[in-house]
């Protein structure tokens, strides 16, 4: 059954694409593909009533990949 993609949700897959296969990895593009993800989570089935604890733990390791990542540059 197919199911049409919101212009959201494409934005998010085009965006995260970009920053998945780029060879150069800035904070910048991390804040892309956050800032495109805020807008396809409302309508994904992550964020539902019974599943909010899985999405409050993806979010955590979302922001602990970046803060590892931010940090390991800094020291280098």
């Amino acid at each position: 059954m197919s199911r049409k993609l919101s212009m959201f949700y494409l934005h998010f897959l085009i965006t995260f694409g970009f920053v998945e296969f780029n060879t150069v990895i800035t904070l910048q593009y991390y804040q892309w593909v956050f800032g495109a993800l805020l807008l396809v989570l409302p309508e994904s089935r992550i964020l539902t009533f019974n599943q909010h604890q899985k999405g409050f733990n993806l979010a955590i390791q979302w922001f602990l990949g970046i803060a590892i990542w931010i940090w390991m540059s800094i020291k280098l």
